[in-house]
């Protein structure tokens, strides 16, 4: 059942209005805090959304999308700002946060209407979540800087709304298309905007939706060189990014969708793997690759490639990737024998204090988001002053293990366990077709993140990153119920 806002049920009228009171509260807001551009961008958006719902009469579809293709585009505004490196140093409203708000109500309003709706919560993935999101909390009345945990508390707690909201809110291919379409063009556009960052070593002038004002320069025996980073803030972020998406693109190339749409996923594959290249990331590389391996593991075992169209897809993506590896050999063979002054020595010093932080404090750990001050106690005075101060250790479990105690952390990786075993039985067992490409692409997109993630902390520190992960989490689980979006497998809340 589609909400029109067009509809003369009185619950309806009420979410009418709720719409434009929420409106009427960006604009407050943007008054309250300044006419900068980066609330003028959102009030933009906001106006162009209501216009869009108006006139599609399905609000749900139209904000869906746009949650889609705004994860990226950071516009947000950051309050009760403090110093500090890494983590959450904000609460930050975003406008991909007012998106998922007006989602989450619009689901409760119809669920209000419709007593027959069903609800699926995916207890074996949102209990674990519930339980890491509640340790988290424990965590932080012993922290040193207690505001930090509660920061990032906040990122939690809308990342397992978001999850939820996903997860019921798509519910046909209709649907699932919108978002394909949105995701796409998302990553096109940050592909491009990273080839233009790393080549030209200049920022585009896109402050107001997360570029940052300065292009990271790096120096290599072949020279100085510039690492992109799009709107995701720092190279491995954008890395990851391209991570998860580049899979999407490359599984689309085998679905049965016409020749220019085709054409110009083709098109974004290629220019997301000049980007990938541009970042200088080796752990994005090797996620990369790991994720085109399962890719191509199980389009072979399920028998996609096999026929000649496939087999001459396949060529083709082979000949692009040789291309650009020869074009880039030398750029690639430069970062791969670089040392980063010491770097790898000195990740391993990062994670040895991280393991001595976890002795210390097992149950319940520093304190959520409160790493970056417990450092001192742990690491010696030449861990302190490298990388510009980056002494977060660079594995996003010790993180969170140090952070908020081993428990906190059995329950995130229960909690990944459940949601990557329900993603590769659909994988196995699903019949082939655009929701199979879809949802392979976000398994072997997810598990080339958390590998990344194993010499990074990006997914807990970037909350774009994080946005898109449990984004793709809740689609694969609406994909997982079947095409018809009202599964005929699944009855009352799903478990």
């Amino acid at each position: 059942m589609s909400i029109s806002l067009w509809s003369r049920d009185w619950m309806f009228r009420l979410l009418q209005l709720s719409l434009i009171a929420m409106v009427a509260l960006l604009g407050g807001l943007f008054v309250l805090m300044g006419p900068s551009v980066t609330w003028f961008a959102a009030a933009t958006v906001g106006g162009v959304l209501l216009t869009l719902g108006l006139a599609v009469g399905d609000m749900r579809r139209v904000l869906l999308t746009s949650l889609a293709f705004l994860i990226p585009f950071y516009i947000h505004k950051g309050l009760f700002v403090r110093k500090g490196y890494g983590g959450v140093l904000s609460l930050n409203v975003a406008v991909i946060d007012v998106i998922l708000l007006l989602l989450a109500f619009l689901w409760l309003a119809e669920m209000a209407v419709d007593k027959r709706r069903k609800v699926y919560v995916y207890a074996s993935i949102a209990m674990p979540a519930a339980i890491w999101f509640l340790v988290s909390a424990l965590s932080i009345p012993g922290a040193i800087t207690p505001i930090l945990g509660l920061f990032q508390l906040v990122m939690i707690l809308k990342l397992l709304i978001l999850f939820l909201v996903v997860a019921n809110q798509v519910r046909s291919p209709s649907d699932t298309k919108c978002v394909l379409v949105a995701l796409i063009s998302g990553l096109f556009l940050q592909a491009t905007l990273g080839v233009y960052q790393g080549w030209t070593g200049q920022p585009l002038g896109l402050r107001f939706l997360g570029e940052t004002r300065d292009i990271w320069e790096f120096g290599l025996d072949l020279g100085l060189v510039f690492r992109p980073q799009g709107t995701l803030g720092h190279p491995n972020s954008y890395a990851m990014y391209l991570e998860m998406l580049l899979p999407l693109a490359f599984v689309l190339l085998f679905a049965k969708i016409k020749p220019l749409y085709k054409l110009f996923i083709g098109l974004t594959f290629c220019v997301g793997a000049v980007a990938l290249v541009f970042s200088l990331s080796r752990g994005g590389w090797l996620g990369f690759g790991l994720g085109i391996v399962l890719m191509l593991f199980f389009l072979a075992r399920r028998g996609v490639i096999g026929s000649q169209r496939s087999l001459s897809v396949l060529v083709w993506v082979v000949l692009i990737l040789l291309v650009i590896s020869f074009a880039f050999s030398g750029l690639v063979s430069s970062r791969l024998r670089s040392s980063d002054e010491g770097a790898l020595a000195t990740r391993f010093l990062l994670m040895g204090g991280a393991a001595a932080m976890i002795r210390d404090h097992a149950l319940l750990g520093v304190g959520l988001n409160n790493y970056g001050l417990a450092v001192p106690r742990y690491y010696p005075t030449q861990v302190l002053r490298w990388g510009r101060g980056a002494t977060h250790v660079h594995n996003m479990f010790l993180l969170i293990a140090a952070e908020v105690g081993l428990v906190g952390l059995a329950a995130f990786v229960w909690s990944l366990v459940a949601f990557l075993k329900r993603g590769l039985e659909f994988v196995r067992r699903a019949p082939v077709g655009l929701p199979w490409l879809i949802g392979l692409a976000i398994v072997a997109g997810s598990l080339s993140m958390l590998a990344h993630n194993q010499a990074d902390y990006g997914l807990m520190a970037t909350p774009q990153l994080a946005t898109l992960f449990w984004f793709m989490a809740g689609w694969l689980m609406a994909i997982s119920r079947g095409a018809d979006g009202e599964t005929r497998h699944h009855k009352g809340i799903e478990k």
